[in-house]
């Protein structure tokens, strides 16, 4: 699905580049092999300082993340994560960090 928006991207000085001009881009996003995803209801904080709490050890850390595409109600996320990390999905409202947990 092709949408239409303005953006501003910084580029190396090309006399052929000038103001006004329209592109089509494509931004790398891999594939769904390469990418970590989480359900988008993990998601604390805001979309300029995402964070979400992962279980390690049975105690629960509020790490902040970088996300990217989302789609069918999942996050790409492309940094903070690594493959295999248990997220909390529900249940973060009476959460803090450092808090012990148990999960089912």
């Amino acid at each position: 699905m092709a949408n239409r928006f303005p953006v501003r991207i910084e580029l190396a000085e090309d006399t052929r580049i000038v103001a006004g001009l329209s592109a089509t881009v494509e931004l790398p996003s891999g594939t769904a092999a390469d990418q970590v995803t989480i359900a988008a209801r993990a998601l604390l904080g805001s979309a300029i300082a995402p964070e979400v709490y992962v279980v390690r050890d049975s105690v629960a850390r509020r790490i902040p993340i970088i996300t990217a595409a989302a789609e069918n109600g999942r996050l790409a996320v492309m940094q903070g994560l690594k493959a295999g990390e248990l997220v909390v999905t529900s249940g973060a409202v009476s959460l803090r960090d450092g808090a012990r947990v148990t999960y089912r």
